[in-house]
């Protein structure tokens, strides 16, 4: 007769190994339940849908998530997409179906902490980023302009657009942004082009 190994066993194992271990760790609860707070019904959800059951950050600050399931069964979509995303962000992503799946798991970070992602990747990703705070730096500028130059109005008593320097230059920002906005709207899922 075969032992049946279940996910709460395999579970508690790799935890206690973690701990074991000295490998900072925690278990990520995710679900829901409903309920009653001050006589008012409540649903409750807690945790990301797809997170693995455990995280774990070993030596040098890599993020290890792990995914454990009974023998034969596979994680669902929303795991796999979830594992998909650590991964493309650096972090190392597990299934585990035992205890020494962890471990080997564990074992190949070891010599892969430097490797696990291609340098193509890393340049895209630090481009990405770098791209996004120029944006944002660019935004910030425009907006805290418009309201310097509103607040100089306000403090003048002018209530509308004078002609003056700052309001037509002002014109021109808000002029040139809207197509870039509108461009953006309409290529995005849901925005609808407007005539």
């Amino acid at each position: 007769m075969k032992l049946k190994v279940s996910e709460h066993d395999t579970q508690t194992a790799i935890l206690d190994w973690l701990k074991q271990k000295g490998i900072f760790h925690w278990r990520s609860n995710t679900g829901s339940f409903a309920g009653e707070y001050k006589g008012k019904k409540r649903f409750v959800r807690f945790g990301i849908k797809g997170a693995p059951d455990i995280f774990a950050v070993v030596k040098g600050g890599r993020l290890v998530g792990i995914e454990v399931k009974a023998p034969g069964k596979k994680p669902t979509a929303d795991q796999e997409s979830f594992g998909d995303n650590l991964t493309v962000s650096g972090a190392l992503y597990i299934v585990a179906h035992s205890l020494d799946d962890a471990i080997a798991g564990f074992e190949q970070a070891k010599k892969e902490f430097f490797t696990i992602i291609p340098h193509e990747r890393q340049d895209a990703a630090r481009n990405a980023i770098e791209h996004v705070k120029l944006l944002q730096a660019d935004l910030d500028a425009s907006v805290k302009q418009a309201q310097s130059d509103t607040w100089a109005h306000v403090f003048q008593g002018v209530d509308e657009p004078c002609g003056c320097e700052n309001h037509i230059k002002l014109r021109e920002r808000i002029d040139a942004r809207v197509p870039q906005v509108m461009a953006r709207s309409t290529s995005q899922p849901g925005g609808e082009e407007t005539k």
